[in-house]
């Protein structure tokens, strides 16, 4: 009689087969047997290690992130898989995780499974969140590997695209409601520098958000241009409105930018 292959936590659906189509031969290590028991039913032996997946010929693409050239035109980007387990108990430790990693960008492959570009920038923000899962007593792999086919990294790029699209129409909508309260406050001759100053930190507010999206666009977006148009009108009102303001209140401006001539 045969003897069956023990099943492992890695091999398991979707995300097994990625693993075993991406670089079977240098997962080895986090692709093992199922260890002792655990409060989630049975634990990986391998928990923490990063699995270096690169081929011999590694080198960083223009866009920042590592591509595998191999024989002929076939270049398969190169990813960080985090998979993870975090108790239940205390609240509020899932919620955490699932946060910072979308905080970075992650798309999610399946439940507790999420995958990022490999890039430095990324790299160590995923080291530290798995520091901060063991604390947790929880159980987590950092795995290096690389697109199983130019089919499935296609569709994993438009995923990361399409999160970042959303992410640029709420930026837009933000905007057009930024210059809807201008128009409001102009309307009522709200001219005052308490008014400005609450309209610009709402300004920098939208500014930080867009930043820190465009930050986690990995591939350009398409929603990106969209966004800058919609926050260079956004600049544009706030600087007819200061200069609204700086006239109200009798202090000429220098250049335009909200400085008034000594």
């Amino acid at each position: 009689m045969t003897a069956r292959k023990p099943q492992t936590w890695l091999d398991r659906g979707a995300l097994g087969e990625f693993i075993r189509w991406s670089a079977p031969a240098h997962l080895m290590r986090a692709n093992q047997t199922m260890g002792a028991p655990s409060r989630w039913g049975r634990a990986p032996v391998v928990s923490g290690d990063l699995v270096d997946c690169r081929s011999r010929d590694f080198r960083p693409s223009a866009k920042g992130d590592h591509v595998t050239h191999m024989q002929g035109d076939d270049a398969r980007r190169h990813w960080l898989l985090l998979i993870y387990r975090v108790p239940q108990e205390p609240p509020g430790r899932r919620t955490y995780v699932w946060r910072q990693l979308k905080q970075l960008g992650a798309v999610y492959l399946q439940q507790a499974a999420a995958v990022l570009p490999e890039r430095p920038e990324v790299r160590e923000p995923l080291e530290a969140l798995a520091a901060r899962i063991r604390e947790f007593e929880g159980e987590v792999s950092l795995l290096e590997t690389t697109s199983p086919s130019p089919e499935w990294e296609l569709a994993l790029v438009g995923r990361f695209n399409e999160a970042r699209d959303a992410e640029y129409r709420e930026v837009v909508e933000n905007v057009e409601r930024f210059e809807d309260e201008i128009r409001r406050e102009s309307r009522k001759g709200k001219f005052t520098f308490a008014e400005l100053e609450d309209i610009e930190a709402d300004w920098e507010k939208l500014q930080r958000w867009y930043e820190r999206v465009r930050a986690r666009d990995f591939f350009g977006a398409p929603g990106g241009a969209a966004a800058a148009e919609a926050l260079e009108r956004g600049r544009v009102a706030l600087e007819t409105f200061t200069a609204q303001v700086y006239a109200h209140e009798g202090v000429q401006l220098e250049d335009g930018r909200g400085k008034a001539q000594e």
